[in-house]
C-alpha cells in the first residue's frame, strides 16, 4: 500500500510540474523558442563528423531552413526532427521539451549519451518518436507515458536499464514499441494488454524474465511478436492464433519457453514466420502445422522435440526457411520436404534422423542455397544427382555413416562455397571434377576412408580459405603447385594420412596461411625455409613424419604470429640451433619429443617467455639444463624426460610459478633436488625418476599441497622419510621406491587418504607397517617390497576396500630368511602336479603358498641333469645382484647337495605363450606393444644398464611372464651368459631354443647380445602373427622370417598379422596397419643375418615407443582390454 501511494504522489508531481511548466512556457513558445531549442541541442553536440550542423544551424538563418527541420505552414513551427545517421556524439538537453509542436523525432544511428530528460513528455502532439542505435543510459522514463498521441516509439539498441516502467502501457495509441536490444529485466507488465491498438512489439535482446503475460494475447491487432533472446518461459496458450488471428510474424527464439507447440497455428492466416528455436518445447510437431500454409520461414530448432517429422510440412509450398535441427527426432526425413521448390535454407541438423537420401533429392529444389543434414544416422551412398540445386552455395552432410564414393556430380554445383562431407565412411578417390569448384571456399573431407592421391585440380581453386583432408588414406606426393594458386588459403590440414615426398616450397605461396597441419604422414626430406615468409602462421604441425633436419627453425623468425609447433615423432638428428630463441614471443606450445634431436638445449630458448608448453622428451640431448628456465613464467608443463641430461636442476625452475607438469625422468641428473622446489606451488605432477639425484629430500617439497603424482623413484636418495609426507594430501601417486632411505616409515602416511598408487619398495626401511596404513582409503597399489620390514602386517590393512596389489616380499621374506625344504613341500603339496606352473629344459615350476598366506613361485632344478647344477648357478649368479621392474624377482633360495630351487614372484597371468596360443586368453594391439616394451626394456638394462653384461640366451614367449596387471617380467636365466669385457664368447654347446637362436649362436657358439636381439625380433614376429616359428608351415625353404619379409617387401602384412587386430570396418583401420608394418620392419631388423648390421636394444627400445605414441597420437588404440 505504501508504495502504491509513493507511486500516485510521484505521478501527481510530474503532472503538476508539466502543467506548470507549460502555463509558464506558454506565453514565450513562438519560433524563436524552436530556434534556441536546436542551438541548445547543437551546443550539446562533442561530435559532429560530418558539421553540417555546426555550419547550417546558425542564428541569422530561418530555422525552418534547417537541415533535419520541417516546420508546419500555419503556424511556422517546428513539426518534425529528423537528424539520424550523422555520426553525432552528446546528450539531449531537456530543451527540447519546448518544441511543443513536434510530432515526429528522429535521432537514429547516432551516439548520443546520458539519460533522457524528463522533459520529453511535454512533447504532448508528439506521435513518433525513434532513438534507436545510439548509447543512451539509465532507465527509461516513467514520464513517457504522458505522451498520449505517440503511436510510434523505438528505444532499440541502446544501453537502457531496469524494469519497463508500467506507464508506457498508459499509451493508448501505440502502434509499433520496440524496446529490442537494450538491458531491460524483470517480468513483461500484464499492463501490455491495455495497448489495444498495437499491431508490432518488439522486446528482443533483453533479460526479461517469466512468462509472457496472458493479457497481452487479448491486443487483437497484434501482427509482431518479437520477444527473442530473453529469459522467457512458461507455456504458449492452446489457442494463441484465436486470440491473435492477425498475426504475420512470431519471433520468440532463445528463451525457455516449454510445453507443447500450439495446434491454433493455422487459424494465424496471414502468418509468414514462425520462430520457436532455442527453447524447451517438447512433444512432437503438430501435423496441423502444414495448414500454416502461407508460412515462410519456419524455425523450430533447438527444442526437445520427438516423434517423426511430420509429412504434413511438404504442404508448406511457399515455405523458403525451415529449421528443425538439434531435436530428437525419430524415422527418416519425409519425402515431401523435398518437394517444396521454394525453399532457400533446409536445416535438419543433430536431429538423430536415420534412413538415405532419395537420389532426386534435388530434383524439386531448384533455390535451394544451404543444406544442413548434418550429425544424424543417415547412411547409404550420397545421392548421385545434384543437377537441380544448382544454386547450392553450402551443402553439410557430415558427421552420419554415409558410405560410397563422392559423386562426381558436385562438380556441377559451381556455386558452392562451402562443402563438409567429413565424419562418414566414405571410399575412393576424391573425384577431380571438385576443381570445378571455382567458387568454393572450404572444403571438409576429413576422417573418411578416402584413397589416392590428392587432385591436382584441387590446387587450382584460387577461392579456397580451408582444405581440410585429415585422417583418410590419402597417398602420393602434395600437388607441387599447392600454394601457387591458392592465395587465400588460410588453413590446411592433411594429418593422419599415408601422404609421402618432400613438403613443396610451393605451399609458401599461399600467403595468408595461419594453420599448417601435415602430421602423422610419411614426408621426408627436410621441412621447407621458405614457410618463414608466411608471417600470418599462427600453428604449424609437422609431427609424425620422416622429416631430418632443425636447419629451417631459423626461417620461421619471420612468423611473428605463430602460437603451437608440433614437429615431435621425427628422425631429425640434429642439433636444436640457438635461433630458436628468435621464434615469435608469442609461442606457446613447442613439442619435438622422441626426433632424435642431439646436443645441449640452447639457452636461447629461455627467450621464448610465453611458452605454456615445452617437450623435448625422449631425445638424445646431453649437457645441462638451461639456467634461464626461470624466464619462462607462463610455462605449465615441462617435458625433458628420456635423454641424457646430466647437472644438477637449476634454482630457475623454481621460479616458474605456473608450471604444473614437470618431467625429468630417465636423465643423469644428479647433485641434490634443489631446496626451492617449494615455491613450484602450482606443481600437480613431478616426475624425477630414473636419474642420479643423492641426499634427502628437501622439506620444501613437503609443502607442495595441490601435488597429485610425485615420482622420485630410481635415485640414490637417502635418509629418514619426513613426517611432513602427510601434507600431500591430494597426492594420488607417489613412488619413492629403488633409494637408499632408512629408519621407520612415517605414522602421517595415513593422512594420505586420496592416495590410490604407493610404493616405498627397494629401500632400506626398518620397523613395522604403520598402523595408520588402513587410513589411505583410496589404495589401490602398495608396493613395500625389498625393505628390512618387520613385525606383523596390521589388520587396518582389511579396511583399504580398493586395495589391488600389496606387494611386501621382502617384509616377510625377512622372517623367513632361507626359505627351509620343508616350508617349501608344505607350500607346494609335496610339489603337486595340481600346483605345476610348467617344465623347463632343467627342472619345474611350482606353484606355493606359505603358511603365512604369501604365494610364490618355486622353480625347482632337476639334479639328474649335471647341467642343471650350472643353470641354478648362472640363474643365482645373474639374479643376485641385479634389479629391475621387468625382470622376475628372486625371493629366496633353497640349496644343498641334493636339491636346489629358486623361490621366485609369483606371476597370476603366467606366460605370453598361454596368451599366445590359447584360444581361451586374447591381447589387444595396446597390451602386445606394452609387452614388448617390456621386454625390451629388461633387456636394455641387461645389455647395457650393468657393469658386465648379461646376455638371456634363451628368449621365448614362456620366458616372459606377466604380474596382475600383465606387466612382462622375463625369467629364466639358466643358461644366460655374462659377457665381462669381451663383446662376444664362444660356446661348444648351445642350449637356446630352436627357431629363436641367433644363426652365428647356432653353427659356432658365438654369444653376443646381438644373439638377444635377434631371438626379440623372433619374438616380435610371434607377437603380432600368433605363428610359432616350429609351426608346420614353416620348412626348409619357409621360415617365419622370410615369410614376414616377403609380407613387408610386398605391402601386404594383412595376410600375416593376427587377423583380431585388424578390422576393415575400424575408423582406424589406416594407422593400426601403418603401426603393424612398422613393428614387422622392426623385427626384421633385429633379425639381419649379420649381427654387426642388427639394432641394440636401446634403438629398439627407442623405436618402439616411437611407434606406440604414434598409434596413441592417431586415438587408435581405444580402451584397452583382456579377453578370457
Amino acid at each position: 500500500m505504501g508504495r502504491r501511494i509513493c507511486s500516485l504522489l510521484a505521478s501527481t508531481f510530474i503532472v503538476c510540474f508539466l502543467m506548470t511548466s507549460s502555463v509558464t512556457s506558454s506565453k514565450n513558445l513562438n519560433i524563436t523558442t524552436d530556434q534556441t531549442s536546436l542551438l541548445s541541442l547543437k551546443s550539446r553536440l562533442h561530435l559532429e563528423p560530418s558539421h553540417i550542423l555546426s555550419q547550417n544551424w546558425s542564428n541569422p538563418s530561418n530555422v525552418c531552413t534547417w537541415i533535419g527541420v520541417s516546420c508546419s505552414r500555419r503556424h511556422h513551427r517546428i513539426t518534425a526532427l529528423n537528424i539520424s545517421n550523422m555520426g553525432l556524439k552528446g546528450t539531449i538537453p531537456p530543451h527540447l521539451g519546448n518544441l511543443s509542436f513536434l510530432v515526429s523525432i528522429d535521432v537514429k544511428g547516432n551516439s548520443f549519451q546520458g539519460n533522457l530528460p524528463v522533459e520529453l513528455a511535454q512533447l504532448r502532439r508528439l506521435r513518433f518518436l525513434d532513438l534507436s542505435s545510439n548509447s543512451f543510459t539509465g532507465q527509461i522514463p516513467a514520464s513517457l507515458g504522458f505522451l498520449s498521441e505517440i503511436q510510434g516509439l523505438s528505444l532499440r539498441n541502446n544501453n537502457f536499464s531496469g524494469f519497463i516502467p508500467a506507464t508506457i502501457f498508459n499509451l493508448s495509441k501505440l502502434e509499433m514499441l520496440d524496446l529490442s536490444f537494450n538491458s531491460l529485466r524483470g517480468k513483461l507488465p500484464k499492463e501490455i494488454g491495455k495497448l489495444q491498438n498495437l499491431m508490432d512489439l518488439r522486446i528482443q535482446d533483453n533479460q526479461l524474465t517469466g512468462s509472457i503475460p496472458f493479457e497481452l494475447y487479448n491486443v487483437s491487432r497484434l501482427e509482431r511478436l518479437a520477444l527473442t533472446r530473453n529469459s522467457l518461459s512458461g507455456e504458449l496458450p492452446d489457442d494463441i492464433c484465436d486470440r491473435l488471428p492477425g498475426l504475420e510474424a512470431i519471433y520468440l527464439s532463445w528463451n525457455a519457453i516449454s510445453g507443447h507447440i500450439p495446434v491454433s497455428f493455422p487459424e494465424c492466416r496471414r502468418l509468414t514466420l514462425l520462430s520457436l528455436s532455442n527453447n524447451a518445447f517438447a512433444g512432437p510437431i503438430p501435423r496441423e502445422i502444414g495448414n500454416v500454409t502461407m508460412l515462410d520461414m519456419l524455425y523450430l530448432g533447438a527444442n526437445n522435440l520427438t516423434g517423426e517429422v511430420p509429412e504434413e510440412i511438404g504442404n508448406l509450398r511457399r515455405l523458403k526457411q525451415l529449421g528443425m535441427g538439434k531435436n530428437i527426432f525419430s524415422g527418416s526425413i519425409p519425402l515431401s520436404i523435398f518437394n517444396i521448390s521454394s525453399l532457400v535454407f533446409l536445416d535438419l541438423a543433430g536431429c538423430g534422423l536415420s534412413g538415405t537420401l532419395p537420389s532426386h533429392m534435388c530434383s524439386h529444389l531448384p533455390n535451394l542455397q544451404e543444406l544442413n543434414l548434418y550429425n544424424n544416422d543417415l547412411y547409404g551412398p550420397l545421392p548421385s544427382r545434384f543437377d537441380g540445386c544448382s544454386r547450392l552455395q553450402a551443402l553439410s552432410l557430415r558427421d552420419n555413416h554415409f558410405t560410397g564414393f563422392i559423386p562426381r556430380e558436385i562438380g556441377n554445383l559451381t556455386m558452392l562455397k562451402t562443402l563438409r562431407l567429413f565424419h562418414n565412411r566414405l571410399t575412393g578417390e576424391i573425384p577431380p571434377e571438385l576443381g570445378k569448384l571455382q567458387q568454393l571456399e572450404q572444403l571438409h573431407l576429413a576422417v573418411n576412408l578416402l584413397t589416392g592421391s590428392i587432385p591436382e585440380e584441387i590446387a587450382n581453386i584460387s577461392t579456397l580459405t580451408l582444405l581440410a583432408l585429415t585422417a583418410n588414406r590419402l597417398s602420393g606426393s602434395l600437388p607441387k603447385s599447392i600454394g601457387s594458386r591458392l592465395p587465400n588459403l588460410d588453413l590446411i590440414s592433411l594429418e593422419t594420412n599415408l601422404l609421402s615426398g618432400h613438403i613443396p616450397d610451393s605451399i609458401a605461396n599461399s600467403s595468408k596461411l595461419t594453420y599448417i597441419n601435415l602430421g602423422n604422414n610419411h614426408f621426408s626430406g627436410t621441412i621447407p625455409s621458405s614457410l618463414g615468409s608466411l608471417r600470418l602462421l599462427q600453428r604449424l604441425f609437422v609431427h609424425g613424419n620422416n622429416l631430418t633436419g632443425l636447419s629451417f627453425i631459423t626461417s620461421l623468425a619471420n612468423c611473428r604470429f605463430l602460437i603451437d609447433f608440433w614437429m615431435q615423432n621425427n628422425p631429425a638428428d640434429d642439433f636444436l640451433p640457438p635461433s630458436i630463441g628468435n621464434l615469435s614471443t608469442s609461442l606457446k606450445v613447442f613439442l619435438a619429443w622422441n626426433s632424435t634431436i642431439k646436443g645441449s638445449i640452447p639457452n636461447e630458448i629461455s627467450n621464448l617467455t610465453n611458452l605454456v608448453e615445452l617437450s623435448l622428451s625422449g631425445n638424445d640431448l646431453s649437457g645441462f639444463l638451461p639456467s634461464g628456465l626461470g624466464r619462462l613464467a607462463l610455462l605449465q608443463g615441462l617435458f625433458l624426460s628420456d635423454n641424457r641430461i646430466s647437472g644438477s636442476i637449476p634454482t630457475g625452475v623454481c621460479q616458474l610459478t605456473n608450471l604444473g607438469e614437470l618431467r625429468l625422468s630417465n636423465n643423469q641428473i644428479s647433485s641434490q633436488i634443489p631446496g626451492c622446489i617449494g615455491n613450484g606451488t602450482s606443481l600437480r605432477q613431478l616426475y624425477l625418476d630414473s636419474n642420479r639425484l643423492s641426499s634427502g629430500i628437501p622439506s620444501s617439497l613437503w609443502s607442495l599441497k595441490n601435488l597429485l603424482e610425485l615420482n622420485l623413484s630410481s635415485n640414490l636418495l637417502n635418509g629418514s622419510l619426513s613426517p611432513e609426507i602427510g601434507n600431500l594430501e591430494g597426492a594420488v601417486l607417489i613412488d619413492l621406491s629403488f633409494n637408499q632411505f632408512t629408519q621407520n616409515i612415517p605414522i602421517t602416511i595415513g593422512r594420505l587418504d586420496n592416495l590410490i598408487n604407493f610404493s616405498l619398495s627397494h629401500n632400506r626401511l626398518l620397523g613395522s607397517i604403520p598402523n595408520t596404513t588402513g587410513n589411505m582409503v583410496s589404495l589401490e597399489v602398495l608396493d613395500l617390497a625389498h625393505n628390512n620390514l618387520s613385525g606383523s602386517i596390521p589388520m587396518s590393512l582389511e579396511a583399504l576396500k580398493h586395495l589391488k596389489t600389496f606387494n611386501g616380499a621382502s617384509f616377510q621374506g625377512a622372517a623367513h630368511g632361507r626359505i627351509s625344504y620343508y616350508e617349501l613341500l608344505r607350500a607346494t603339496d609335496g610339489y603337486n602336479d595340481n600346483n605345476l606352473l610348467g617344465r623347463g629344459s632343467f627342472g619345474a615350476v611350482y606353484k606355493g603358498v606359505l603358511d603365512d598366506g604369501m604365494i610364490l613361485a618355486v622353480k625347482v632344478f632337476n639334479l639328474e641333469q649335471e647341467a642343471a647344477f650350472k643353470s641354478f648357478d648362472a640363474e643365482c649368479e645373474v639374479l643376485r645382484n641385479i634389479r629391475h621392474r621387468n625382470l622376475t624377482r628372486v625371493i629366496s633360495s633353497c640349496s644343498n647337495h641334493e636339491f636346489k630351487a629358486l623361490v621366485l614372484e609369483y606371476m597370476p597371468n603366467g606366460s605370453l605363450e598361454k596368451w599366445l596360443h590359447s584360444d581361451d586368453y586374447f591381447l589387444d594391439t595396446t597390451l602386445r606393444l606394452n609387452i614388448m616394451i617390456d621386454v625390451a626394456s629388461a633387456l636394455e638394462y641387461l645389455h647395457q644398464g650393468l657393469t658386465t653384461a648379461v646376455v638371456h640366451c634363451d628368449l621365448k614367449p614362456s620366458n616372459v611372464l606377466l604380474d596382475e596387471d600383465m606387466v612382462a617380467h622375463l625369467s629364466d636365466f639358466g643358461i644366460s651368459k655374462l659377457l665381462g669385457d669381451d663383446q662376444s664368447i664362444s660356446y661348444t654347446n648351445t642350449l637356446a631354443t630352436f627357431g629363436y637362436m641367433a644363426p652365428e649362436y647356432g653353427s659356432e657358439g658365438i654369444v653376443s647380445t646381438k644373439c638377444d636381439v635377434y631371438s626379440y625380433g623372433i619374438l616380435l614376429m610371434e607377437t603380432f602373427s600368433r605363428r610359432k616359428p616350429s609351426d608346420e608351415m614353416f620348412d626348409e625353404e619357409m621360415n617365419i622370417k622370410r615369410w614376414i619379409s616377403n609380407a613387408v617387401g610386398d605391402d601386404g602384412i594383412v595376410g600375416i598379422v593376427d587377423a583380431k587386430l585388424l578390422s576393415t570396418e575400424d575408423r582406424f583401420y589406416n594407422e593400426k596397419l601403418s603401426c603393424l608394418t612398422s613393428l614387422m620392419k622392426l623385427a626384421l631388423n633385429c633379425c639381419e643375418d649379420n649381427p654387426e648390421d642388427r639394432l641394440g636394444m636401446s634403438d629398439v627400445l627407442a623405436a618402439l615407443k616411437k611407434i606406440k605414441l604414434q598409434f596413441l597420437a592417431y586415438g587408435a588404440l581405444g580402451a584397452t582390454g583382456i579377453v578370457r
